[in-house]
């Protein structure tokens, strides 16, 4: 046992004085870094990211405030635009059907075929009208 001590303390007095001579190093005082990209492994998994400097983490919670901000204000607009488009498909719906509900009490023969009727008839009277007056100008002459 008195070994083990003996031997300790031989070892501890021998690296006491490296121990004093880096000690007495400061280390070196980071006020401000550039980001940049670091690595880890743990437990056999490579994590990777990037070191951010605070100014800059300062910076992106600022524009994450106004991006949420920005996004709730667009979020209301859609909503607002959602709202109406619906109330518009809405109405549209109900004219379309209200046309539908028109042409089916609508339908018979006559508002199917009312154009070519009136072609029809019309092309009559004026054969009709050409022949009578073709006939009272080429009356014989007695």
């Amino acid at each position: 046992m008195r070994t083990l001590i003996s031997v300790f303390l031989s070892i501890s007095i021998f690296m006491l004085p490296m121990n004093i001579a880096y000690a007495g190093e400061p280390a070196p005082i980071i006020n401000s870094f550039d980001d940049m990209p670091a690595h880890c492994e743990v437990n056999g998994k490579i994590y990777l990211g990037i070191l951010v400097s605070e100014s800059n983490y300062r910076l992106t919670i600022t524009k994450i405030g106004t991006l949420q901000a920005d996004l709730q204000f667009s979020q209301k607009q859609f909503d607002a635009l959602e709202f109406r488009y619906k109330q518009e498909i809405k109405i549209y719906k109900d004219h379309v059907t209200l046309l539908q509900h028109e042409i089916n009490i609508n339908d018979n023969w006559f508002n199917r075929n009312k154009g070519v009727l009136g072609i029809t008839v019309g092309v009559l009277f004026g054969t009709l009208a050409t022949i009578g007056v073709s006939y009272a100008v080429n009356q014989p002459r007695n």
